[in-house]
């Protein structure tokens, strides 16, 4: 996403942040108050995901990540996250169903905010790390081997090809 250094965010980061933000709106709904945007924005880009980040730089970006992404104006009709990304407005869940089946399967590198040759870089370390997985593959057969790493990483990239 533009972070200068690479963050592990996992799935204990993002449950910690959803419970985080849920409790303040449990306690924003039983006090009849409005949400506290500001305190959103400090749970998710600080306290939880923000804790995580040791560049400063990188902080800012998910800081501006916030304060766009994170404040009332994400229910207005006219709003997206990026083109063709709104929060939907009905009461009905297959409304919402409907819409899910809308997205694409993949995201685009644009709706991050980022160039599209910005995706190259990611893809060729995608790539990098699958070569040098295959080439650690050796398949022996009691302690004789079958195939060469060449031959292994050629019928793997031909398997790959063909999905």
């Amino acid at each position: 996403l533009g972070f200068n250094a690479p963050y592990e965010f996992d799935q204990s980061d993002l449950v910690a942040c959803v419970q985080l933000v849920q409790n303040h709106l449990t306690e924003i709904e039983d006090g009849h108050r409005p949400v506290d945007w500001d305190l959103v924005n400090f749970i998710v880009c600080e306290a939880t995901l923000g804790g995580r980040i040791t560049d400063e730089w990188d902080q800012r970006l998910l800081g501006t990540y916030g304060r766009m992404w994170l404040g009332a104006d994400i229910f207005e009709s006219t709003f997206e996250f990026a083109k063709g990304y709104m929060i939907p407005h009905s009461s009905d869940v297959d409304f919402y169903r409907k819409v899910i089946d809308k997205l694409p399967p993949t995201d685009e590198i644009e709706v991050f905010g980022l160039c599209s040759t910005a995706g190259f870089d990611f893809h060729r370390r995608q790539t990098q790390l699958a070569l040098e997985a295959m080439q650690h593959l050796h398949t022996k057969q009691d302690g004789v081997a079958k195939e060469t790493r060449e031959e292994v990483v050629l019928v793997t990239v031909g398997e790959l090809e063909l999905k």
